[in-house]
């Protein structure tokens, strides 16, 4: 019977390998759990508004890779811009 859910309504876990990504810091190559945004040391980098922000925007499911929500979304895209714009002072402070 397809869409049948096993008993007690839990889906099974993705297959390792979906459950596992590169840090979303750009350049960083380090592998990690998809329930996580970046490896230690890029999420510790992050100011505290914008880890609270992607914490607060997480929902179950995110770290599957479908159906983000829009606030997630959001947080990642502004984590991201900060990074560039730190990105950006490092190169012109060179």
């Amino acid at each position: 019977m397809s869409g049948h859910q096993p008993e007690g309504g839990e889906l099974p876990p993705p297959p390792a390998s979906k459950r596992l990504h590169k840090c979303e810091w750009p350049g960083c190559e380090r592998v990690i759990s998809r329930s996580m945004w970046g490896c230690r040391a890029h999420w510790y980098a992050l100011p505290n508004n914008l880890r609270a922000w992607i914490g607060r925007a997480y929902r179950y499911g995110i770290d599957t890779g479908t159906h983000p929500t829009r606030s997630y979304v959001d947080a990642h895209r502004a984590a991201l811009a900060w990074v560039a714009e730190r990105e950006a002072e490092n190169k012109h402070e060179s």
